[in-house]
């Protein structure tokens, strides 16, 4: 039965689904480009025609709500993932507050298959916004145990709430798992972010001195103050730098 179903399977194993077809937007499309979404012209173009949220897979019943955790209980990747353990082998996933802090307002999030068995480091869940389509790395290798349906229509909470109901998946991973993905403690962590935040910093000031055209309508003529540094730059460019920094 398995060589069968090997036979007649529609999606090679070593190929890639497109987020797009992961989302259910799309049919059939692969990806040829290793999830590097900011480079594709498709991902472009459909960034543009789904400017609200996008349909999910029917996603299980999430897991009863949890306790608010104690920082020191908590892991993290060095890809600015979350997790928060159950004490029965799963954990839930979320991106830390560094990241959130700094991303463009998410319009949609994608997120894995129950069920599906994640690599450390795959690519398994994305970030939708104006400026491009953010991948989020498995923190452990594992399998998915449960999806946080209420982002499908609230992806806001990504961002505003992710150590609640923002998070993004249940992971259930063994401890050899955890031990091979080198997670941090909350010190380290926090050290480790406090440094990324800086090059962040650093790097937008320097994109901003760059980006000083000839001044056109000023506020007392009609123009319009600026609120963001992406509206400085552009989403594309704010986007390309929150990608270098923190993916």
């Amino acid at each position: 039965m398995d060589q069968e179903r090997k036979r007649y399977q529609i999606i090679p194993a070593e190929e890639l689904r497109c987020v797009w077809m992961t989302a259910n937007v799309l049919t059939y499309q692969l990806c040829d480009r290793e999830y590097e979404c900011d480079s594709c012209p498709l991902d472009a173009a459909m960034r543009r025609g789904f400017p609200q949220a996008m349909p999910q897979a029917p996603a299980p019943p999430a897991a009863s709500p949890r306790p608010a955790a104690d920082p020191e209980s908590l892991l993290y990747s060095r890809h600015h993932c979350r997790l928060q353990g159950s004490g029965d082998s799963s954990y839930r996933v979320g991106i830390e507050k560094t990241l959130a802090a700094v991303l463009l307002a998410v319009k949609t999030v994608v997120l894995p298959s129950a069920g599906q068995l994640l690599r450390q480091d795959q690519s398994c869940a994305w970030l939708v916004m104006d400026g491009g389509t953010l991948p989020i790395r498995a923190p452990a290798a594992g399998r998915v145990r449960a999806l946080n349906a209420k982002l499908a229509e609230n992806p806001h909470l990504v961002q505003e709430d992710s150590l609640a109901d923002g998070w993004l998946y249940e992971l259930e991973a063994d401890a050899s798992a955890l031990a091979k993905a080198h997670l941090l403690r909350s010190g380290e962590a926090q050290a480790k972010f406090a440094k990324d935040e800086a090059r962040f910093e650093a790097a937008l000031q320097k994109a901003l001195r760059g980006n000083r055209p000839a001044v056109g309508f000023t506020l007392a003529d009609g123009g319009v103050q600026l609120r963001h540094c992406a509206e400085m730059l552009g989403p594309g460019r704010y986007f390309n730098l929150v990608r270098r920094i923190f993916a």
